[in-house]
């Protein structure tokens, strides 16, 4: 199904799965900022690559998280 989970320019109670999207994300230690019906991560632009690693991790333990409280 490619419905997406949050519709297009959302607002208020329609922003909540991203709300909750970015509190199991943010649990994880992933930083990122919702606007509308988008998630945005912006890692830093000098990484080394075991923080790279480090942030795939947590943004996959996050996503995890998310899909188990779904």
């Amino acid at each position: 199904d490619e419905t997406p989970l949050i519709p297009y320019r959302a607002t208020g109670g329609d922003l909540m799965l991203a709300q909750r999207l970015q509190k199991c994300l943010k649990d994880a230690g992933i930083s990122v900022i919702v606007r509308f019906g988008s998630i945005i991560v912006a890692p830093p632009l000098i990484i080394k690559q075991h923080e790279l690693d480090d942030g795939i991790n947590a943004l996959d333990q996050g996503l995890t998280a998310f899909r188990k409280a779904l």
